[in-house]
């Protein structure tokens, strides 16, 4: 990927433009001879613990391929757009001549994911998940073995950190 020095980020940006787009695609190692995983996904990160958080129901295949090879991509795609070539023509040149170009924002992170496979745990990453997306409350909590998000509990949830 090209990134030119005035396009890299400066200081902590990405890590501010990562708190507020947080659906991406998490991509995993395949069993051998099969191909990678990607799973599109919500996430809540943060950048005080420098780690991702996202919740996948145990009979996802990528629990298998996480605990088999626990280093991920998490990949976050958005602010995007293309420009037709016509628009960037040099003056004095036919528009067809013109370089169309893709312009986007996007982080990658290269993590090694942990597999949180007892209740309460899952149930306090369950809790940041839900607190990133519902601030206001909306939500109950959840709490092993309690209504309505207990049985939750059980399934599984995933953290990763760089």
């Amino acid at each position: 990927m090209l990134i030119h020095p005035w396009d890299a980020p400066r200081d902590d940006e990405w890590q501010r433009w990562l708190a507020v787009h947080d659906f991406g695609q998490l991509a995993v190692n395949g069993p051998p001879g099969e191909p990678p995983y990607v799973q599109p996904l919500h996430f809540a990160y943060d950048a005080e613990r420098d780690e991702a958080v996202t919740h996948l129901a145990r009979p996802n295949p990528l629990w298998h391929a996480l605990e088999a090879n626990p280093d991920v991509l998490l990949s976050v795609v958005d602010d995007y757009v293309f420009v037709p070539g016509p628009w960037q023509a040099e003056p004095g040149t036919p528009p067809e001549h013109g370089v169309p170009t893709s312009l986007y924002a996007a982080v990658q992170l290269r993590c090694r994911a942990h597999v949180v496979d007892d209740p309460a745990g899952k149930a306090a990453l369950l809790n940041r998940q839900t607190g990133h997306f519902q601030p206001e409350g909306g939500s109950a909590r959840a709490a092993e073995g309690e209504v309505p998000y207990g049985c939750c509990c059980p399934g599984s949830a995933a953290s990763g950190s760089k």
